[in-house]
């Protein structure tokens, strides 16, 4: 029984031209879901990290919490403090603006990142909100982009990010923001592994619709543990085996919050349940 399942997984990642051992396919389902862990977590500067920075500038009149502003508050565990923070707003757009650098390092991980968001907030009756910490908002408008590497024990990688999102419930009766949008995103990853490096280049697409927020999140940080709703994504990698050999290949599948701090990927034709920490990133399967 244990042969045909290994037969099956292998079908699954491989076509039948292919001549690549177990390994190798254990291998690329192994990078395929840290690049996904990497694009989510919040230690890693993925989707999680955007609600935290949305929120260390912005909480106030609409979404209660101290709200000290990226560049003034502590760093949270596995970030640095910003650099060359730059904010602005332009009322004809209702754009407001932040621009930064962060990088952090320590004996596990070494990473830096380039940072641009913009976000428009948006009164009931659809005009601008300027100062969204005092004024009541009822939308928020998003996009932001983030370049960088990260270099731990396990990976290096880069990667550019790009999102845009929708976002709605912030009127004081609603308990629940309401987020719909997508994620894209570029870059390559080089996993350390027993028979040699195994390089991936990739471009990855999440698709988020009716993603909930429990706006009690910021009593007491615990955002991770706050958010329900499915991601679907596909992700197009061009594999490098240690070998030299090059493989181009599709997958897509889900990825449920589960409203406890992991996420539970689903890789479209394996039965395998892989659970990602949204903090650190860390995959259980």
């Amino acid at each position: 029984m244990k042969h045909f399942l290994f037969a099956i997984l292998a079908l699954t990642l491989f076509s039948c031209s292919d001549s690549t051992s177990l390994l190798d396919n254990e291998q690329d389902i192994e990078a395929l879901t840290l690049i996904i862990a990497e694009s989510l977590s919040d230690q890693n500067d993925g989707f999680i990290t955007e609600f935290y920075d949305f929120s260390s500038e912005f909480a106030g009149a609409s979404v209660s919490g101290p709200a000290k502003g990226i560049a003034n508050s502590g760093p949270r565990p596995g970030h640095g403090r910003p650099q060359n923070f730059v904010k602005t707003y332009d009322p004809v757009t209702g754009k407001h603006t932040l621009e930064f650098e962060r990088s952090f390092s320590n004996r596990m991980i070494s990473k830096s990142q380039n940072v641009y968001l913009e976000y428009i907030f948006q009164a009931e009756d659809g005009s601008f909100v300027e100062f969204p910490k005092e004024s009541p908002y009822s939308t928020v408008s998003f996009s932001g982009e983030r370049n960088g590497s990260i270099e731990t024990v396990r990976k290096t990688s880069s990667s550019t990010r790009e999102a845009t999102w929708q976002m709605s419930g912030f009127e004081p009766e609603s308990e629940f923001i309401s987020m719909n949008g997508s994620q894209s995103g570029q870059g390559s990853m080089v996993v350390k592994t027993k028979s040699g490096d195994l390089s991936k280049e990739y471009t990855l697409t999440m698709s988020f619709e009716n993603i909930s927020l429990d706006k009690s999140f910021l009593a007491d940080s615990t955002l991770e543990n706050k958010l329900s709703g499915t991601i679907d994504f596909e992700m197009n990698v061009v594999h490098t085996l240690p070998n030299g050999e090059i493989k181009e290949r599709v997958n897509s599948g889900t990825i449920d919050l589960a409203g406890d701090g992991k996420a539970l990927l689903r890789i479209m034709g394996i039965r395998q349940i892989f659970a990602i920490d949204l903090k650190d990133g860390e995959v259980e399967s």
